[in-house]
């Protein structure tokens, strides 16, 4: 079997079991994730599943600028497409919740 085949299915067994998952457990595993990044708080959050991925909607809060959720996230193994409608809003330091 070639490596390219073999990462292959590994790849598409990765993504079956993620989207195997409860919707809950999914949505556990995104808010967990999120909740990881420094300056980040989730202040609402549902996730929604579509065809091979899912769909972000709600709020977050966050300093860094350049933060993408929708890359972030599709760092869970299994997840190919990440739709992102989270609202993003920018904050300082001093007004930040997670922030220690």
């Amino acid at each position: 079997m070639s490596s390219q085949f073999a990462h292959q299915q590994e790849v598409e067994s990765a993504r079956s079991s993620a989207l195997q998952t409860t919707p809950h457990s999914l949505e556990c595993e995104v808010h967990a994730r999120l909740s990881q990044h420094p300056g980040l708080t989730v202040k609402s959050l549902v996730v929604r599943r579509i065809p091979n991925g899912v769909c972000l909607e709600g709020r977050i809060e966050t300093q860094d600028d350049a933060f993408d959720p929708a890359r972030f996230v599709r760092q869970i193994p299994g997840l190919g497409e990440v739709v992102n409608h989270l609202v993003v809003n920018h904050i300082s330091e001093e007004n930040c919740d997670s922030c220690v």
